[in-house]
């Protein structure tokens, strides 16, 4: 039987159990960093010029490039999170670092793809009724504790909304993993009854990973963080910050260059396996579960 302790120690029981993949996962990590460092230094226009607000040339250019960088962070992500819970669910499948590129790794990557657009489709839909509601405060009581109280209310249901979305398909890739095909129903169906047991466990995972996350930044981009914080932000503020840090990143290579890549690898690596060695947990515990009521009650 699952549990919120269960869960977390799924994650951190892959670290623990598999070192050697983990670090496998951080150079794999830091060799995309570099190499992306050096595509951006040998031209890859991941920022638009200065005073290229009105050519549309020079921002579609930016913006291909800042796709192309996301869809390559999206597969590595997808990569290695897919390594994550092989570990846990087919350790017997002979891959060097549970690393593959095949089927699996298609499938899942089609369906955190399909989800990343649920959740930004599903965003915009909440952010417009949130303003809805919110107009209708104002337009009711005015601005004051009331429309605050109101507002506060409306975003946290949207919060819980989206939690709960959350839980009841996150076994939607460790089954598809374990199944060999895309399963979205029996992640709906294992989850139902569960959300508070699920739900604490992935948030106490997901806090470690926001902590991974804060330290990565800090790490990487703790000049452009205190240039705002002593400037302050504004949208001249934040250009001038951005061109800097970009500056800083096509400078020389040092080692306070080499550390942040390092830190990054590091963190992505270990944030990564958290979350595949916690999923992984989740759907083996409850897959199992399911095999025996099914023998209980054959």
């Amino acid at each position: 039987m699952t549990s919120g302790g269960r869960i977390v120690r799924g994650g951190f029981g892959l670290l623990a159990a598999q070192p050697l993949a983990v670090l496998v996962w951080t150079i794999f990590y830091v060799a995309t960093a570099v190499a992306l460092a050096f595509a951006v230094r040998l031209g890859l226009p991941v920022e638009p010029p200065p005073g290229a607000a009105n050519d549309p040339v020079a921002l579609a250019m930016s913006f291909g490039s800042s796709l192309l960088l996301y869809l390559v962070n999206m597969c590595l992500y997808v990569i290695v999170l897919t390594a994550a819970m092989r570990s846990v669910l087919q350790r017997s499948r002979p891959a060097f670092a549970f690393l593959r590129l095949g089927a699996d790794e298609l499938r899942l990557f089609a369906l955190v793809f399909f989800f990343m657009i649920l959740f930004y489709v599903g965003l915009l839909v909440a952010v417009i009724l949130l303003a809805v509601v919110t107009a209708l405060f104002l337009t009711a009581f005015g601005t004051g504790p009331a429309a605050t109280a109101a507002l506060i209310v409306d975003a946290a249901m949207v919060f819980m909304l989206a939690a709960w979305l959350f839980v009841r398909l996150s076994l939607s890739l460790p089954l598809t993993l374990l199944r060999g095909s895309f399963t979205i129903s029996e992640s709906w169906r294992l989850t139902r009854g569960r959300f508070w047991t699920l739900f604490g466990g992935f948030f106490l995972i997901y806090l470690v990973v926001l902590l991974i996350i804060a330290g990565i930044v800090a790490a990487t981009m703790g000049d452009y963080l205190a240039e705002l914080a002593q400037r302050g932000v504004t949208d001249e503020t934040l250009d001038l910050a951005a061109r800097h840090q970009m500056a800083r990143q096509l400078g020389p290579i040092d080692l306070p260059m080499l550390l942040g890549w390092l830190a990054s690898g590091v963190g992505s690596a270990v944030g990564v396996g958290l979350q595949g060695g916690a999923f992984a947990a989740a759907a083996r515990d409850l897959v199992d579960v399911q095999a025996e009521m099914a023998e209980t009650f054959a």
